[in-house]
């Protein structure tokens, strides 16, 4: 619902009456969509560069040593 308010292929009234539910609703799930996409990026780049030390870390240590 939230993606389809996003594309604005249709309006904020037409989705509300196709999916029968009042327009502000929808409005609501597009603000939070777009508002919570960003943390989720955000979360994947710090699990990401987390994985990076620790496969830097594992290296080194089977290296035989750190850094």
């Amino acid at each position: 619902m939230a993606i389809e308010a996003i594309k604005e292929q249709r309006t904020i009234s037409e989705l509300a009456q196709e999916f029968e539910i009042h327009p502000n609703q929808v409005s609501q799930w597009k603000r939070e969509f777009l508002e919570r996409s960003a943390q989720i990026f955000e979360g994947d780049k710090k699990q990401a560069e987390e994985l990076a030390i620790l496969e830097r870390d594992t290296n080194a240590e089977a290296s035989g040593g750190w850094g």
